[in-house]
């Protein structure tokens, strides 16, 4: 997994759109013409291409030499190959400009939990571009066992010629700092730049990362504060319907709060979306805002298993939903395996604007200079990934008030009232039509 988590070949998220209602349907279509491999983040260049990282499906690790196992999986082994990729898209036209990429992953039937490339993003000053590596394992087996220096670090990306020029080394830091103090593991997973400083969120270390684009390296880390949920509200699935023996493991929640995507908001405020820890209680992953020295508020609550965020032209919030629904019961026969884009209003209203199948799995939402919404669908699978455009432009705004916990939104009080029942399937699937 790329977060610390409970993962036997399962996927690293669950998602729900707890207390609020679905809105009618957007207009949506695929924008890759063949799959990708755990696919990561999505964004647009200067010139309007599309960039996708794809973390890859590692490999045999040399005949399981290069084979660690890593805190993340729950300690079974991930293992590298050359298997990752950047894929770029152009005027419908689907290219891997970079291919045979250091990747790391579990040799499971769905080469899932793959961390390879992670996310790429430019300096609206400078055009550079900035590519940050994922690991999801113990950053003391990089490069010894897994004879992989490449993973866990930013670089500075040339993209004429693939040339990487590091900025940053995440796993050496978690290997002398610790910052959360938990067990080591690294895993960098979402990028913002601003003002000349990358700011890092790593779901392995639960730490974000400040670093200076000038030389400076790492000038800040710090870990976002303990999730202390009482365990008699945990609610933990059957070893049955995680498909293990009876017994054969103990659940341990590890109370971390787990940081995913990260955003520059129109305030030049930070905001980030927290993954929860296992099992991944419904209705308590939060949004956080950040300042400059990575000091976290609480800004909003009262979702499942959140994956990134993004702004519309109005200020107004949109939050990723990996799954509507946990992901022993998404991942089950029969399971509900929708994602959701819920907009989080400035006058403290939420909403769900888009709902489906089409972006289960959801890992990054991203807008593009057309207007629309492209979440990276299936992301935690090896072979089955995808980029989904969603336009919510005659999306139904039909608002429900906030629960009276959330906080902190743009300077709005939050509306006090009751979440409402979470709608069935049929109530959340939204109409979808293949362009």
């Amino acid at each position: 997994m790329r977060f610390k988590s409970f993962a036997l070949a399962f996927l690293t998220f669950c998602a729900a759109a707890s207390g609020v209602q679905a809105a009618k349907a957007a207009e949506i279509s695929t924008v890759t013409t063949t799959p990708l491999s755990n696919a990561m983040h999505a964004t647009f260049g200067p010139d309007g291409s599309l960039y996708i990282m794809e973390g890859g499906i590692g490999g045999d690790g040399d005949g399981g030499k290069r084979c660690t196992p890593s805190p993340s999986t729950q300690f079974v082994n991930i293992c590298t190959g050359n298997t990752g990729a950047i894929t770029k898209v152009k005027d419908g036209v689907q290219q891997r400009i970079f291919d045979g990429l250091p990747s790391l992953a579990q040799q499971t039937p769905e080469r899932d939990q793959g961390a390879g490339p992670a996310d790429l993003q430019f300096d609206s000053k400078t055009g550079k571009a900035y590519l940050a590596y994922g690991m999801a394992g113990d950053p003391r087996n990089r490069d010894g066992v897994l004879q992989s220096p490449t993973l866990a670090q930013l670089y500075e990306l040339d993209l004429n010629t693939g040339a990487l020029k590091s900025i940053a080394d995440f796993a050496q830091y978690e290997i002398d700092n610790n910052v959360d103090g938990t067990d080591l593991i690294t895993n960098p997973y979402s990028l913002a730049i601003k003002d000349g400083y990358a700011y890092l969120t790593d779901g392995g270390a639960n730490v974000i990362y400040k670093v200076g684009l000038n030389g400076e390296g790492i000038v800040k880390a710090n870990a976002l504060p303990r999730f202390n949920i009482p365990l008699e509200e945990l609610q933990f699935p059957s070893a049955e319907a995680l498909g293990i023996p009876e017994g054969s493991i103990a659940f341990q929640p590890s109370q971390q709060s787990v940081p995913t995507g990260i955003k520059v908001g129109p305030d030049g405020s930070l905001y980030l979306t927290e993954y929860t820890f296992f099992p991944y209680p419904e209705g308590k992953a939060r949004v956080w805002k950040l300042d400059d020295d990575l000091n976290p508020t609480l800004f909003a609550e009262g979702f499942t298993q959140l994956t990134d965020l993004e702004f519309d032209d109005e200020g107004n919030m949109l939050l990723l939903q990996h799954y509507n629904t946990a992901e022993y019961n998404a991942l089950a026969p029969g399971g509900d395996r929708s994602g959701s884009i819920i907009r989080l209003n400035k006058d403290g209203s939420r909403e769900v604007v888009y709902s489906s199948p089409e972006i289960g799995a959801g890992g990054s939402l991203t807008k593009g200079p057309d207007g629309a919404y492209y979440v990276t669908a299936d992301s935690r699978f090896g072979f089955t990934g995808k980029v989904v455009r969603v336009d919510l432009s005659d999306s139904n705004k039909a608002k429900v008030p906030e629960p009276a916990a959330v906080v902190g939104l743009v300077g709005v009080a939050a509306l006090a009232g009751k979440m409402l029942k979470r709608k069935r399937q049929e109530e959340l699937l939204a109409k979808v039509e293949t362009l």
